[in-house]
C-alpha cells in the first residue's frame, strides 16, 4: 500500500475514533472554570479587546485579589472565535475541542512516524492518544482549551523540525514554521516553555548537520527567551504561582518521581478521574512507600541500562520526563499540605506512554500478528468505552461538582460549584449546605460571600445579604461584583442614592464589568434621566451583548420618545446578537407597526407569537396593532391568550369589551 494511501485511512481511523469517543460531550453544558472564561467574560465577546487578550492574563476579568497568574492569550482569542459563531451554545466550544485533539492525533501521528518510519507504531500511539480516557479532562472540558492549542503549537514545532532535517532544501523555511509554532505553544500555555528540552531529544534522534542543529536550538531558545521577556517585562506578569511545600530538595525530589509513579498509575488504570487529585506527601525517608518508589525507580535506571540503545524506548521515557516536568513546580498547587495532580498536566507527557505501549504491541505483532490485533483492538475499544463513560462526569455542573466529591469530600472547589449551581436552579437548601460547607473549608474566599450573598437575596433575606457583601468588601475591598450587587440591592429596595454610589463605585473599580452599566441604566431609566440611562446601557451592551434586557430597556426608551428608527436599529442588533424572544420581536412589530411598515409589523408579531412566551405585555402590544387596523376579531383573539396568561389585567379586559361593542356596532 502507498504511503499516502497509509497516511490517508490513518487520518480517516483517527477522525472515526474521535468522533465515536466524544460526541457526547457536544451535549454537554458549561462547567466549573467555563462559567467564567466563556458565559460572563465580556473580553471574548467583542473584537475590540483582541489587544487586551495579549495584554492581560487570562483571568484579568474573572479574579477580583490574587489571580494566578496564567497568561495565555490564544486561549481567549479561540474562545473569541467560538463566540463569533456558535455565541453561548456549548456544543460549538465542545466542537472546537474535539477538532484540536483530533488534529493533535493527526500530528503525533506525523511525529513519530517521522522520526521512527514505522507505521504500526505511528498508527497506534496515535490511536492511543486520541481516546485515552485521561484526555476526558481536556477534550470534554471546555477550559482545556489551552492544553489543546499548547499541545498544536508543541507538535507543529517538532513535526516542522524534523522535516526540516528531512528536506534539507527547505530547511529555512522549516525552521521560520517550527520557530512560529513554538511562539504558538508558548502563548497558548506555560508548559511549553519545556520545548526547548524537547527539541534536543528530538535532535540527538534526526540526522543533519551539527551546525544546523546548534542555529535551531538556538533560535528555538531565543524565542521563549522573548517570549518570556514580553511576558516579564514588558507586561509584568509574573508566571504562575505555586506554592512550595516545606520539603529539603531531596525530599522534593523524591515527591516528585513518586508523582511520576501516581501519574504512570493513572495512564495504566485509567479508572477514578476526577480532573484534580491529592496525595500526602512522602515526609521522611522512614515512610514505607520511599523504599517502593526507589526500588521501582532503580528497576527502571536498570531496564533502561539493558535497552539503552533502543532509540524508541530512549525516547519514550526522556519525552514524558520532559514534558511532565512542568508538574514539579505546581506539585502543591491547591493545597499547602498535599501533592497535587492534574490529569490535563499529563495530556503531552502521555505521548511517551503511548509510545511504549505502541512499541510493545509492535513487537507482539511482529511474532503474532492475531493476538496482537485482538489485544490490540480489546485495549482501544475499552479506552473508548471508558472515555464516553467519563465524558458525562461533565455533563452539567452538578454532575461534575458531585463526581469530584465522591472522591474528595473536602473540596472546597466543588462545594463552590454545586452551591453557585443549586442557586441557579433555586434548589435553595442543596445551595446553603454547600456553601456553609465551602466557607468552612476556605473562609476567606470572597466568591463564597458574592454566592451567600446571592442565596440570601434569592431567599428575601436582605439584611443577611448586605452582611454577606460587606464581609466581602472586608476581604477584598476592591470587589467590583459585591459593589454591583450592593447597588442593585439598594435600587431594589427604592434606596436611590446609596444604589448610585455603590454602582458608580462598581464601575471605577472595574469599567469593563458589564452588570454596574445594566444596573445603572436600570436606576437612571427608572428616575427618568433618560440620556444617562441611553448612555449606560449602550455600555453594557458593548460589554456584554447577552444582556437581552439592556437593548430591550433601550428600545424602549426610543419607543417612548417616538424614535423608532433607533429603536429598529437597536431591536435588529439583538436579533443580530441572537436575541430573538418574544420582547425584541414584539418591540420590532410595534416600532415598524408606527412608521407604516404593517408587512413587516404582521411578520414580526407572529414570529413573536411563534416563540412560545406569549406574555400578556406582548400579547396586549400586539392587540393594540391589529385594533388599530380595524381587525378587531384578531385583536380579541390575541388579547383573550394575554388574559389566560394574567386574569386580572384590567387593561386588557377594557380593550376586549371596547373591541366587543364597536363589533355590536358595526352589524
Amino acid at each position: 500500500m502507498a504511503p499516502r494511501t497509509k497516511g490517508l485511512l490513518a487520518a480517516a481511523l483517527l477522525f472515526l475514533v474521535c468522533a465515536c469517543t466524544y460526541f457526547n460531550s457536544l451535549f454537554y453544558d458549561f462547567v466549573f472554570d467555563d462559567r467564567s472564561l466563556v458565559v460572563d467574560n465580556p473580553y471574548i465577546k467583542s473584537s475590540k479587546y483582541i489587544g487586551r487578550a495579549f495584554q492581560k492574563d487570562l483571568w484579568d476579568f474573572a479574579y477580583e485579589g490574587d489571580k494566578p497568574h496564567y497568561y495565555r492569550p490564544l486561549q481567549t482569542l479561540s474562545y473569541m472565535l467560538d463566540y463569533g459563531f456558535w455565541k453561548l451554545n456549548p456544543a460549538g466550544y465542545h466542537l472546537t475541542n474535539i477538532f484540536l485533539h483530533l488534529l493533535n492525533g493527526l500530528l503525533v501521528f506525523g511525529v513519530i512516524y517521522l522520526l521512527f518510519n514505522n507505521f504500526f507504531v505511528a498508527l497506534t500511539n496515535s490511536l492511543l492518544f486520541c481516546i485515552h480516557p485521561v484526555n476526558s479532562s481536556v477534550v470534554t472540558y471546555i477550559s482545556g482549551r489551552g492544553d489543546l492549542l499548547a499541545g498544536s503549537g508543541l507538535l507543529l514545532t517538532f513535526l516542522f523540525s524534523g522535516l526540516a532535517f528531512k528536506f534539507p532544501k527547505k530547511q529555512r523555511l522549516y525552521f521560520a514554521l517550527a520557530i512560529l509554532s513554538s511562539i504558538l505553544a508558548f502563548f497558548s500555555r506555560e508548559s511549553a516553555l519545556a520545548i526547548p528540552l524537547g527539541i534536543i531529544l528530538l535532535l540527538f534522534l534526526v540526522k543533519g548537520e551539527k551546525r544546523n542543529k546548534v542555529l535551531l536550538f538556538l533560535l528555538i531558545i531565543l524565542s521563549a527567551y522573548l517570549y518570556l521577556y514580553f511576558r516579564l517585562i514588558v507586561l509584568g506578569i509574573p508566571l504562575t504561582k505555586y506554592i512550595i511545600l516545606s520539603l529539603n530538595p531531596f525530599l522534593r525530589l523524591l515527591n516528585f518521581i513518586y508523582l511520576l509513579l501516581l501519574y504512570i498509575s493513572l495512564l495504566v488504570a485509567p479508572v477514578n478521574l476526577y480532573l484534580t487529585h491529592m496525595a500526602i506527601p512522602i515526609l521522611s525517608w522512614l515512610d514505607p512507600r520511599t523504599l517502593a518508589v526507589l526500588t521501582l525507580l532503580i528497576a527502571g535506571l536498570i531496564l533502561w541500562r539493558i535497552k539503552r540503545h533502543n532509540k524508541i524506548l530512549n525516547f519514550s521515557l526522556i519525552w514524558f520526563f520532559i514534558f511532565v516536568l512542568p508538574a514539579l513546580f505546581v506539585m502543591a498547587g491547591f493545597s499547602r499540605d498535599k501533592l497535587c495532580m492534574a490529569e490535563n498536566w499529563i495530556y503531552i507527557a502521555a505521548i511517551g506512554f503511548y509510545v511504549i505501549i505502541s512499541y510493545l504491541l509492535y513487537i507482539l505483532w511482529s511474532r503474532r500478528k492475531t493476538i496482537a490485533y485482538c489485544l490490540t483492538t480489546v485495549m482501544l475499544l475499552t479506552y473508548i468505552t471508558v472515555s464516553i463513560s467519563n465524558n458525562s462526569n461533565f455533563k452539567d455542573r452538578i454532575s461534575l461538582a458531585s463526581h469530584m466529591l465522591r472522591f474528595d469530600a473536602e473540596n472546597k472547589e466543588a462545594h463552590k460549584e454545586l452551591a453557585d449551581a443549586y442557586l441557579q436552579n433555586k434548589e435553595y437548601a442543596n445551595a446553603l449546605e454547600h456553601i456553609d460547607q465551602a466557607i468552612r473549608l476556605a473562609p476567606f474566599d470572597p466568591d463564597l460571600y458574592m454566592i451567600k450573598g446571592a442565596y440570601y437575596e434569592d431567599t428575601g433575606n436582605i439584611k443577611l445579604a448586605v452582611n454577606a457583601y460587606e464581609k466581602l468588601l472586608k476581604i477584598e475591598p476592591n470587589s467590583a461584583r459585591a459593589n454591583n450587587n450592593l447597588g442593585a440591592l439598594y435600587f431594589n429596595r427604592a434606596e436611590f442614592d446609596k444604589a448610585r454610589i455603590y454602582l458608580g463605585h462598581a464601575i471605577e473599580l472595574n469599567p469593563s464589568l458589564p452588570e454596574p452599566y445594566l444596573n445603572m441604566a436600570k436606576l437612571c431609566q427608572y428616575n427618568n434621566q433618560t440620556a444617562d440611562a441611553v448612555f449606560f446601557y449602550q455600555q453594557a451592551i458593548k460589554l456584554n451583548p447577552d444582556f437581552t434586557e439592556a437593548f430591550v430597556n433601550l428600545a424602549k426608551i426610543y419607543l417612548n420618545k417616538r424614535d423608532f428608527n433607533s429603536a429598529i436599529e437597536v431591536l435588529n442588533k439583538a436579533l443580530n446578537a441572537g436575541h430573538k424572544v418574544e420582547p425584541v420581536l414584539t418591540l420590532l412589530g410595534i416600532a415598524n407597526g408606527e412608521l407604516g411598515f404593517d408587512t413587516k409589523a404582521g411578520y414580526y408579531f407572529s414570529e413573536a407569537l411563534k416563540s412560545g412566551s406569549r406574555s400578556a405585555e406582548a400579547m396586549f402590544n400586539m392587540g393594540i396593532f391589529y385594533a388599530n387596523r380595524g381587525q378587531l376579531n384578531k385583536a380579541i383573539e390575541i388579547w383573550q391568550e394575554g388574559l389566560r396568561k394574567e386574569p386580572g389585567n384590567k387593561i386588557i379586559k377594557d380593550n376586549i369589551d371596547k373591541a366587543r361593542k364597536s363589533l355590536g356596532a358595526g352589524r
